[in-house]
């Protein structure tokens, strides 16, 4: 279990013990730990960033900051790692390798997708994110082509 703290602390807890992951000087305060895969995990950062730490000992691994807004969430797949930003109405996804961090392709949405951050499923091959206006876009995982949106309202 990964929690990041007001200390701006991540924690990781075991069942027989509980230390200190990653401390930053507060870059995580109030933010999430979007994921966990493997020895990664994968932080919401207060500068709208997301950090991969190792999970042994909090390691920065890489760091992305989509240039369309704040990271929201994040889904590991297939060493794929999909990341949810947005900001006002913007929203975009983004793929990016999950061991070295860098970007495998990258959509802006013409719609946002709700204020609950709702992370992106990724199965069979597509990636799948619901949008605020109840719709659901369909990627192609590997090349990011939107290959489908349907309505759900």
């Amino acid at each position: 279990l990964y929690v990041s703290a007001l200390d701006g602390t991540v924690y990781a807890h075991e069942p027989v013990m509980a230390f200190a992951l990653a401390c930053f000087s507060a870059r995580f305060y109030r933010s999430p730990v979007h994921s966990v895969a493997g020895n990664v995990v994968y932080v919401g950062t207060q500068d709208g960033s997301v950090d991969a730490l190792r999970a042994s000992d909090g390691f920065l691994l890489w760091r992305y900051r989509d240039r369309n807004g704040n990271a929201t969430s994040t889904t590991v797949a297939d060493g794929v790692a999909y990341i949810i930003s947005q900001v006002n109405d913007t929203a975009s996804i983004a793929a990016l390798s999950a061991n070295a961090g860098t970007l495998l392709w990258h959509y802006t949405s013409p719609v946002p997708i709700p204020s609950t951050q709702l992370s992106p499923i990724a199965t069979n091959g597509l990636v799948l994110i619901a949008l605020q206006d109840g719709s659901v876009d369909a990627f192609h995982a590997r090349n990011g082509v939107l290959l489908w949106r349907i309505a759900t309202q």
